[in-house]
């Protein structure tokens, strides 16, 4: 049994790892470290106290805060649609002539062509002129006057 103590101690020394022994003396000096850094902390922090000016005290103003400023709610304005020139027709006059013109109905494609519209504001009017009732869906794609 003793031998094979000797053996592991010899080992743990070869591979100079700590053991039990040295991990308490380790201990002991880190404390007394501690204690030491500890001390010139409060030396340092008195120090310095003496050193600050101490100021004298002054009158204590009462300020009057500003109100803020109430937010106003801000209205959203519809904005009116753009008004043709006096000569042209507006796109809404323009797709409702088309389609008035076709007994059977309109497709949009044949009314992008007419009229010279891009295909989302064809689209919109069309859609627009469903909504107010002036048209009818006859098919899908497909528009006529009611």
């Amino acid at each position: 049994m003793k031998d094979v103590k000797k053996a592991f101690e010899t080992i743990i020394e070869g591979m100079k790892l700590p053991t039990y022994k040295t991990l308490k003396e380790l201990i002991k000096r880190l404390e007394a470290l501690e204690k030491i850094v500890a001390k010139s902390i409060t030396t340092t922090k008195t120090q310095a106290k003496a050193t600050t000016r101490k100021k004298k005290p002054t009158k204590a103003r009462s300020v009057k805060k500003a109100a803020p400023a109430k937010k106003t709610a801000v209205k959203k304005t519809k904005k009116a649609a753009p008004k043709a020139a006096p000569g042209k027709k507006s796109a809404t006059e323009q797709v409702l002539d088309v389609i008035r013109k076709s007994p059977k109905g309109v497709t949009v494609g044949a009314v992008r062509t007419a009229t010279g519209l891009e295909s989302k504001q064809a689209s919109n009017v069309i859609f627009r002129l469903v909504k107010q009732g002036k048209i009818v869906k006859k098919d899908r794609g497909v528009y006529a006057v009611k």
